[in-house]
C-alpha cells in the first residue's frame, strides 16, 4: 500500500496547486468518485487516467507516483522549464549567436511533399543558457492527422562547430524528445536549415527543418494562432521557406 499512499500524497498536492479537486475532475474528465478514491489511497489509476493526469499536471509518470517529500524542490528543479541536470551538462558551452525573439519553425511532412508544418518558436535567455519553447498544432488544414499534431516543446539551444542544436522535451506527451540540428543558410536575416526527427503516425522519421524570424508585428498569440499544416502554395507562407523547400524537392 506504500505506492497508494505516495500517489495519494502527490495527487493531493497537485490538486491544491491546480485550485480545486472539482477543477481537476472537470478538466481531465475523471469522475469525482474515482478521483476521491485516488486521493484516499484506495486505488491507483489505470493507463488512461495516468496519461490524463500526467498531461494535465505537465509531469512525468515517475513524478506522479513519487511523494512530494521525496522530490527536489520544484522551484529549483528546472530553469525555463528545462531540467537542471541537463543544464549542468551544458553550463559551460558558449551561447549560440541567435537573437532572442519569436521565430517560425517549418517542417516538411514526410511522404507529403506538397505540405509544410509551421510551428511557433520563442527563443530567450535564462540565467546561463539560451532556452526555447516550440508550439505545434492547433490549426485545421490539409494535413489530416498532421494538422491535429500537438506539441509544446521546452528545451535548450546550443552550438558546436557552426551547427546549432535545439534539444527539447514535449510536455504534451509526457517527455517525448525532439532534436533539430541546423546550420546557417545564406540570407541576410537569421535563417537556419537542417535535419530534425519528426514523430509520424508510423513512428519517428527524419525530415527538414527551417527556422526563420517572425515579422516584428507578430505577438506571441499571433504566432501561436498561425501554427498548423499548410499547402506549399499557400500565399501566407514565408517565400524564403518556399524557395528552400522547393530546392530540396528538385534536388
Amino acid at each position: 500500500m506504500w505506492l497508494h499512499s505516495a500517489f495519494a500524497e502527490r495527487l493531493r498536492k497537485l490538486c491544491r496547486q491546480a485550485g480545486s479537486v472539482a477543477k481537476v475532475c472537470r478538466e481531465t474528465g475523471i469522475s469525482r468518485a474515482q478521483l476521491d478514491r485516488y486521493l484516499d489511497g484506495k486505488a491507483l489509476p489505470g493507463a488512461e487516467n495516468t496519461r490524463k493526469l500526467c498531461v494535465y499536471f505537465d509531469i512525468s509518470e515517475r513524478q506522479l507516483f513519487t511523494p512530494p517529500s521525496a522530490q527536489p524542490d520544484e522551484a529549483s528543479a528546472t530553469v525555463a522549464g528545462v531540467p537542471t541536470a541537463m543544464l549542468d551538462l551544458l553550463a559551460h558551452r558558449p551561447l549560440p549567436p541567435l537573437p532572442e525573439g519569436i521565430y517560425f519553425t517549418y517542417f516538411n511532412v514526410p511522404s507529403r511533399p506538397n505540405l509544410v508544418m509551421r510551428s511557433a518558436t520563442f527563443i530567450f535567455k535564462r540565467d546561463r543558457v539560451m532556452a526555447f519553447r516550440r508550439v505545434t498544432g492547433g490549426r485545421g488544414g490539409p494535413g489530416g492527422a498532421w494538422s491535429r499534431s500537438q506539441g509544446n516543446h521546452y528545451g535548450i539551444v546550443t552550438s558546436s562547430l557552426n551547427w546549432i542544436y535545439f534539444t527539447a522535451f514535449n510536455r504534451r506527451h509526457v517527455g517525448e524528445p525532439s532534436l533539430i540540428a541546423a546550420g546557417w543558410a545564406g540570407y541576410a536575416e537569421p535563417t537556419l536549415i537542417g535535419t530534425t526527427m519528426v514523430l509520424t503516425e508510423s513512428g519517428p522519421e527524419t525530415g527538414t527543418a527551417i527556422i526563420r524570424p517572425a515579422s516584428i508585428s507578430y505577438r506571441a498569440r499571433d504566432a501561436i494562432a498561425a501554427v498548423g499544416v499548410y499547402k506549399i502554395t499557400d500565399p501566407s507562407l514565408d517565400p524564403v521557406v518556399v524557395d528552400l523547400l522547393g530546392g530540396l524537392r528538385a534536388a
